[in-house]
């Protein structure tokens, strides 16, 4: 008789131990679930870009629809380029004109950075592997040095 108690109480306490997920066996309040007022999630408010110094040279700059590309060392013949996207209403507001003719320095704050590939449609043209790697960095223009 004694064994049968002590067999029952094993089985009892092993299921009790073993319960599923999702199944509980105590009143817990759950910890994934937000209690009276707290939200469910706090909302995290990324930090604004650093301000960058941008030497933009004048010959290195191009117009297309809205928007004034600054392409620094683009006659350079390398695996990556870096490419700056610019609203051209605010370049010539902040600039003067979408094209100067001598080269400013720009204090920048970048919104957006893009990552792009491109491969030579004809297959013999020489490439890097994997194509050419293009970062564009859309910014906002705050300040002239």
């Amino acid at each position: 008789m004694k064994a049968i108690a002590l067999v029952s109480l094993l089985l009892v306490a092993s299921s009790w131990a073993c319960t599923p997920a999702g199944n509980t066996t105590t009143a817990a309040t759950p910890v994934d679930k937000p209690v009276g007022d707290e939200p469910a999630a706090k909302q995290v408010v990324p930090a604004p870009a650093p301000e960058q110094e941008l030497v933009v040279k004048s010959d290195e700059l191009r117009v297309e629809g809205s928007l004034v590309w600054f392409e620094p060392d683009s006659g350079v013949q390398r695996a990556a380029y870096t490419r700056y996207a610019f609203d051209k209403t605010e370049f010539e507001k902040v600039v003067g004109a979408a094209k100067p003719e001598t080269d400013v320095t720009l204090i920048i704050q970048v919104t957006k950075t893009e990552e792009k590939t491109h491969s030579p449609s004809d297959p013999s043209s020489p490439s890097p592997d994997g194509g050419f790697r293009i970062t564009i960095h859309h910014a906002k223009i705050l300040r002239l040095k």
